[in-house]
This record gives C-alpha cells, structure tokens and sequence, in this order.
C-alpha cells in the first residue's frame, strides 16, 4: 500500500511540473513592466535589476531627500550637494493619470487634485522605464556632457548630481543605493489603463505586445527651451485663470522660494507683501520678471553655485506663466 502510494505521489508531482510549466504565466496588474518586457524579448537595460533590495533603496530614499545618508558598511557620506537636494526639483510619484498625457494642462490638473508639486524636473516615477534621458534642448545648456547622459541613466545621474545639483558624483554605493530606489519606483501593467481587449493581447503574448505596451507610457521625456514672452506678447493676466496660478505659486513657486524651504535667497510667501514685490517686476525684461525668470532661470557663478533652474515648454505653458500672473494680481488687491 505504501508503495503504491508513493508511486502515486512521485508521477503526481511528475505530471504538476509539467502542468505548472505548460500552463502561460498571467500577469497581474502589480506585476513589473520591465519584467513583462524582459519576458517578451525586450533586452535588459544596463540598469537592469531583477530584484531590488529593500534596505538599499531606504538608503537611496534618504539620499533622494535629504542628501546624505548612511552605507550598509556604517559608512556615512558627505552631501552630494550643499545646495540642493534631489526632491526640490522631482516628484518621485506618477504627475498624470494617463502616462503618456504629460503637457503641463494635464500635469497641473493632476498636482491640483493631489497636492504633489508642480516642478521642472521629470518625475522618478517609472524613470527606470524609459529609454532615453536628457533630450531635447538639454545639449545647449550642458553640451557635449548629455552624449553619455541621453542612454545611460547612471550616467545621467552623475550628471544630475554633478551639474544639475552642482554637487559631487556619487560614489559606488550610493549609485547603488538610487538605482534600488528607483526601481522601487517602477511602472506596473496596472499603471497602464488596459481595457480589456488590451489586457487579453498582454496576456496572451501577442507579437503586438510590446508595441502595446510601450504605447501607454513616455520612452522619454522631452525638453524645449522657449524664449520668454516680449513685452509685446505679455497681458499681464488680464486673460489668465487666477484659481490656476494659485496652484502654479503654492506648488511650484513657494517648493522653493518659501523661507522654510532654505534653498535660495528670494524669500517668498503667500501673502500681499511678496505678490506685491513680484507685480512690480512683471514689465521688465530681466530675471527679476517672473516672465523672464521661469523661462531663463539664472546660472550658477564663480563663489555662488545655486541658481534657479528654467522650465521648459514641456513643464509649463505661457498661458499658465499667465495664470500665475493673474493670481498675482488678485492677491495685490
């Protein structure tokens, strides 16, 4: 009897094996995009990571928002920066509902209904998915300096850190310790609005499926440099949505220029004496100008390395730098 059962068992779990590995791997919608890619023929980037650590990305976190942190070693590092920290210009959460909607309309909509900052920088979110980093009109600001930049994401981290942060590239650990942050941060298939003729094709592993997919998320994020508005151009509010500025200033404006904030030497707050300093300047051509200053920023220089990052037409549109005059204007009433 006891033979019999054992003969039994063993070709029970001879015929489970080949059941578990005949039967199609389905996904769910907490299941890793670069893990479905992978799966579907999409080679590995060289950041790749099957598994992240758990404790190397606490550690990255830290270094994300505070600049500094400790090495599982004990080792303690200095600041990448003195001036800034890698929070002050990137979400590290998805800024649309749709992924592949990203103009500046959709981005505030959303950091409206969140409360998360409207800022410069690309989001980290899904930054582990994407193909390509520093595009655009970045090569005339950093020159030949975004070449090893565009494909590599550690290399664009190190230029991020370097010139961006105007800090000191990162040692060994603490690249490692990002890079599992960032991958804590990854898209998954449920970030990606399926229907359900769309989840079928995935999960029936289509020829279609990476086309698919990679349709429902930006590969990159682009960058243009627009000029600012002539005096000629500007209306001074007159035809901007005062309820959006609000959110452009308190979200983007005051994540900086708040006196709390302690990162630069223009103190702002959301009161008549600031608008009031800030109406003043509107009709001149130079960076004090809210309308020169969100499109030129300022540039670092010799003894005083902060400066003020510019956006890009990508991250805000004339009419919203309209939007925020417009709150201006109210508040000075």
């Amino acid at each position: 009897m006891k033979k019999t059962l054992l003969i039994f068992s063993f070709f029970f779990l001879i015929l489970l094996s080949a059941f578990i590995q005949l039967t199609p791997t389905r996904w769910t919608k907490s299941t890793p995009l670069a893990k479905v890619l992978v799966l579907l023929g999409e080679p590995k980037p060289s950041h790749y990571l099957e598994n992240w650590d758990t404790n190397k990305a606490k550690i990255g976190e830290e270094l994300f928002f505070k600049g500094q942190s400790t090495s599982s070693n004990g080792k303690k590092s200095h600041r990448i920066s003195k001036h800034y920290v890698c929070s002050n210009c990137h979400n590290t959460t998805k800024e649309t509902q749709i992924l592949t909607d990203i103009t500046p309309k959709s981005r505030l909509q959303y950091a409206s209904q969140t409360g998360i900052p409207f800022l410069q920088g690309s989001t980290m979110f899904g930054v582990v998915n994407r193909t390509q980093w520093y595009n655009g009109d970045y090569k005339k600001k950093y020159g030949d300096l975004v070449i090893p930049a565009q494909d590599t994401l550690v290399n664009a981290i190190q230029l991020c850190a370097r010139e961006c942060s105007q800090g000191r590239l990162l040692e060994k650990w603490e690249l490692e310790a990002l890079l599992n942050y960032f991958w804590s941060l990854q898209i998954t298939l449920g970030d990606l609005n399926f229907n359900e003729e769309e989840w079928f094709l995935i999960q029936e592993k289509s020829d279609s499926a990476i086309v698919l997919i990679q349709s429902k998320y930006s590969l990159f994020s682009n960058a243009t440099f627009t000029p600012a508005l002539s005096l000629e151009k500007r209306t001074y509010g007159e035809n901007g949505l005062a309820e959006n500025g609000k959110v452009i200033y308190n979200q983007s404006c005051l994540h900086c220029h708040h006196p709390k904030q302690r990162i630069t030497n223009l103190k702002l707050e959301d009161n008549k004496l600031s608008h009031q300093l800030l109406k003043s300047m509107l009709k001149k051509t130079s960076e004090m100008s809210v309308y020169e200053i969100v499109r030129r920023g300022t540039n670092p220089i010799a003894g005083y390395k902060p400066y003020m990052p510019h956006y890009t037409q990508e991250k805000l549109s004339n009419q919203q730098i309209e939007d925020l005059v417009a709150y201006i204007n109210k508040k000075c009433d």
